[in-house]
């Protein structure tokens, strides 16, 4: 569902008001919106450096809630309002996915201006209290669903932390039983199923030690420092540019007092500990648990599972293992982790490329912005982008396509419309069991994602096709081969084809990112020289 926001003159003041918009977003839209977007990314690194004083937890809350939605949101809060102050006597307005808008940021945006505000959206505190209420009545569902589950941890060299899951950020942390199959496993976050249940689903042949680091006596106890905590968060609350929607300030307090409790549990029954490693990071209830473990000398380390955004993986962990240099030297810098490294992988020997052309996308993803905003089209366009490029090089080779796994999941009219967009420009569907490491010779072309890592490491150099906007500051967009639309990806594929110009790429690739190999056992000690 897409909104337009509205800012008109009445007299001396500006009324502002959300409504309905919900046709897709066409190019021209999703451009304006990734400038916007853009725009609003130095807001969001300014919040972020302003709550510098602020509680770990808090600090992380607030700058990761404005990641994606609120940097539109500011982005498009400064443009209307310079809008306004060019053309005071015309009305403004701009379009984006729910939640995407915001007039809180706009009528702060329009008062910075000197601009009066006839009416706009308040109560931000307010809404943090009934956003505490309802984390409160998550927290006693929690711990209803959980009587039992606190159970005394081993002692133990070697704990895993996860959330209740299986995926991308759990499977690689999981993968360590393999090398270790005695560690113990904590289940994190708000509970998806019972944890007898999820510990026989991945116990394979090891019994699994499993705990979740919350219990009824630790939930009571807790309760002042929870308090304390949420007292801090809504005296912030008014203070950012800008707040999220009620679902998602519920979930922060959530993640605050389901925090605090886990933190006071292991504070209380005091693990014989060395070393957690957890998948997910660098919220409130992750992080205060964190707190408490480093407290206690355990030492904590989060294994991040896919190429950075920059605040979307900053924690207190630690270490921080990234996937690639570059996301450690930018972590570094960001600060909050003990230290940030990536223990550097030996190049493997390059394929060579094609003759076959395999497209990986992952725009069909409702956590992308173009998704949400036009439906399938995102997909579909850098789909033809990459199709109109071979077509261009009489290029007749087999063709394929990779959507991300979650695609399965969307509504069946989105992804038959891709579906059908892939077969009229000549995708094949790549079968969803072959894994890209064992694939023969071939030409990869990717949108930005940590696939563009996992076919390095398999010996492919793919071409990365960044149709909507990325972060200059983020690793891919230093990629070698990076292209944006047709004529660029034409380029790029004329490069791979030159043996010269694509041995330069690789070793660029290489130099300039510095892919780290996949998670064991030794990357938890990384050795001298390894990036920092």
């Amino acid at each position: 569902m897409n909104e337009r926001l509205h800012a008109e003159p009445r007299g001396e003041a500006w009324v502002l008001r959300l409504v309905p918009a919900p046709a897709p977003l066409d190019a021209a839209e999703r451009q304006r919106m990734d400038a916007a977007q853009a725009r609003g990314r130095a807001g969001v690194l300014a919040a972020w450096s302003a709550l510098a004083g602020a509680s770990d937890a808090w600090r992380l809350e607030w700058g990761k809630c404005a990641l994606g939605d609120g940097e539109v949101a500011m982005g498009f809060a400064e443009e209307i309002a310079d809008a306004c102050v060019r053309r005071p006597a015309e009305a403004h307005t701009a379009r984006a996915p729910a939640g995407c808008l915001s007039l809180d940021a706009t009528a702060r945006a329009l008062r910075a201006r000197g601009l009066r505000v006839a009416a706009a959206a308040g109560g931000v505190r307010a809404r943090f209290v009934l956003a505490c209420v309802a984390a409160f009545a998550a927290w006693v569902a929690t711990l209803l669903r959980t009587l039992g589950e606190g159970r005394a941890v081993p002692a133990a060299k070697l704990v895993l932390a996860v959330h209740g899951e299986t995926s991308t950020r759990t499977r690689h942390v999981l993968a360590l039983r393999r090398e270790c199959a005695d560690a113990p496993v904590l289940l994190l976050g708000r509970p998806r199923g019972s944890g007898r249940a999820l510990a026989k689903a991945w116990a394979g042949d090891a019994p699994l030690a499993w705990s979740r680091p919350f219990d009824l006596r630790a939930a009571l106890a807790s309760l002042p420092r929870a308090l304390a905590l949420l007292r801090e968060g809504g005296r912030l609350a008014a203070a950012q540019p800008w707040s999220p929607p009620f679902a998602a300030l519920a979930a922060m307090a959530y993640r605050v007092v389901l925090g605090a409790a886990s933190a006071h549990w292991w504070t209380r029954t005091r693990p014989r500990v060395g070393t957690v490693v957890f998948g997910h990071t660098g919220l409130a209830d992750t992080t205060l648990l964190e707190r408490a473990m480093q407290a206690q000398g355990t030492r904590t380390i989060h294994a991040v599972h896919g190429v950075s955004a920059g605040l979307n993986f900053a924690g207190v962990s630690s270490l921080a293992l990234l996937r690639c240099a570059h996301d450690a030297r930018w972590h570094a810098r960001l600060g909050g982790y003990g230290a940030c490294r990536a223990v550097a992988a030996p190049a493997p020997p390059r394929r060579e490329p094609g003759p076959p052309v395999l497209f990986v996308g992952n725009l069909l993803h409702p956590m992308n912005l173009g998704y949400r905003a036009a439906g399938a089209a995102p997909e579909i366009e850098a789909m033809r982008a990459t199709a109109d490029a071979l077509d261009a090089l009489g290029d007749a080779a087999p063709r394929y396509w990779k959507p991300h796994p979650v695609h399965a999941r969307l509504p069946a009219a989105e992804v038959a419309a891709a579906t059908a967009a892939a077969a009229a420009l000549g995708f094949a569907r790549w079968p969803e069991a072959a894994p890209l490491d064992s694939a023969g010779p071939l030409r990869a072309v990717c949108t930005p994602s940590t696939v563009a890592l996992d076919l390095l490491a398999a010996g492919h150099l793919p071409i990365v096709l960044a149709t909507q906007a990325i972060d200059p500051a983020a690793a891919l967009a230093g990629w070698p081969l990076l292209a944006t639309d047709t004529a660029t990806l034409t380029a790029a594929l004329r490069r791979l084809a030159d043996p010269a110009a694509a041995a330069a790429a690789w070793a660029a690739a290489w130099d300039r990112i510095g892919p780290a190999p996949a998670l064991d056992l030794a990357a938890l000690d990384p050795p001298d020289g390894a990036h920092a």
